[in-house]
């Protein structure tokens, strides 16, 4: 095996896969195969943790000699990256299974001990020929993990609530997750249906990768066997191949409420950062923060207080129709959803102290003026029927790229007891 790339090109393609390669107990897995074929003229750089496979494609180098070899992930990525720019050459030696790593200019000369290609484990793949396949764009595909992945659960206790499911029926997808504490739906509408409904619970580490991999550019085409154990995605040069977590998924539709008696509607950024300065005082009593919702003054308060460092409170102006209250949620929660709304004004209705909370964005021109209208005057009262009919509306534009249709977002959360 012998061939010359790009240093950069070299680089980039090791931190592409670097991240799928894990310690363990397995040394193998430590390691990246590296897949020369000279025929098709290309390079294979493939690192797998026995869930999740990530492979990426070069077609840039100059080969001389085809062939194979692992080498350790962590070596072989530091010592490129600390490379001068210009022509990389790599060498195999077959009989010690040494890498031998050299710069045009021979300013530097390493060997890295490898390991053979017939001892790396088999990444898993699909019968194209069996699968249901979707594209979507890169955009909206990574701000719906984004937006869901803050609802999964840490822990693996529950192993079917550290994954996301992925639901499409004819040109809608869905994706969700819970935790037991709050739930994210994001759904958006795809330009070509699929051929039959896909029902899949794909870890959420996978997706997390998946959405690092993610450009502006290419769209993302997921490939699901239709034995529902096996998915992949690909972006340009690069495959993504997971395991799907069997099992099935709470109903989660039955726990989003479906109605409410109050609404507020306030700036997203200035609702995270009074969160932000709540939850400082917060974090010493389970991070409980309070809001206080005024319908009269049309404000909205955000409390924080702790016996051992003090209290704080931030009001800030809001849209509020319905009933005064006061409800508490966990600080981190609320956040965690601030933070992944990028329209600038945010909703959250609920029925009662004891009910859960529903926050969701609003990007509608004509609701956002209103809004504005009633935050700057700060007055009290009940505000236009404009802006009542906003808040009672189930689907909110979110305008993405290449979105079709209607992109939604609801993140439920339960709320705390103020004494806790």
């Amino acid at each position: 095996m012998k061939f010359t790339i790009e240093q950069e090109q070299l680089k980039n393609a090791l931190f592409i896969v670097a991240r799928t390669s894990t310690k363990s107990t397995l040394p193998i897995l430590a390691n990246v195969m590296m897949i020369v074929d000279r025929d098709e003229g290309d390079i294979q750089f493939t690192t797998t943790n026995l869930e999740i496979g990530t492979t990426c494609w070069v077609n840039t180098a100059t080969i001389e000699e085809g062939g194979s070899v692992t080498v350790p992930t962590k070596t072989i990525t530091e010592l490129v990256s600390t490379l001068d720019n210009g022509e990389v050459e790599l060498t195999l030696d077959e009989k010690t299974v040494t890498l031998h790593i050299k710069t045009n200019s021979g300013k530097t000369k390493s060997c890295i001990k490898g390991i053979p290609v017939d001892e790396f484990p088999q990444v898993p793949t699909v019968d194209k020929d069996a699968v249901v396949t979707i594209v979507i764009g890169a955009p909206v595909l990574k701000q719906m993990i984004q937006r869901a992945v803050i609802a999964v659960e840490s822990g693996d206790t529950r192993p079917i609530l550290t994954g996301i499911l992925i639901s499409v029926d004819g040109n809608k997808l869905e994706m969700a997750a819970a935790d037991g504490f709050r739930l994210s739906i994001c759904r958006t509408l795809l330009r070509a249906p699929v051929d039959e409904p896909i029902n899949v619970i794909v870890p959420a580490q996978a997706l997390i990768e998946l959405s690092r991999l993610c450009n502006d550019i290419d769209p993302v085409t997921m490939f699901v066997a239709k034995d529902g154990n096996t998915v992949i995605f690909n972006v340009a040069k690069i495959e993504l191949v997971t395991q799907t977590i069997v099992g099935n998924f709470p109903n989660y539709n039955s726990i989003v409420p479906t109605s409410h008696t109050t609404s507020v509607i306030t700036d997203t950024s200035n609702f995270l950062n009074a969160c932000r300065q709540g939850s400082i005082f917060a974090h010493d009593s389970n991070d409980i923060v309070k809001l206080e919702i005024v319908t009269g003054d049309q404000q909205l308060h955000v409390y924080g207080q702790s016996a051992l460092t003090g209290n704080n409170i931030t009001t800030i102006p809001a849209a509020v129709i319905g009933n005064d209250m006061s409800i508490a949620f966990n600080g981190k929660f609320l956040k965690d959803v601030l933070s992944v709304i990028k329209s600038a004004k945010v909703v959250l209705e609920t029925v009662l102290a004891t009910s859960p909370g529903v926050f969701r964005p609003t990007c509608d021109d004509d609701i956002d003026a209103n809004i504005d209208a009633n935050i700057d005057a700060n007055t009290g009262g009940d505000t236009n029927s404009d802006t009542t009919d906003a808040t009672d509306t189930t689907d909110t534009n979110i305008n993405i790229n290449d979105g079709i249709g209607k992109d939604t977002f609801i993140h439920v959360i339960m709320p705390m007891h103020m004494d806790e």
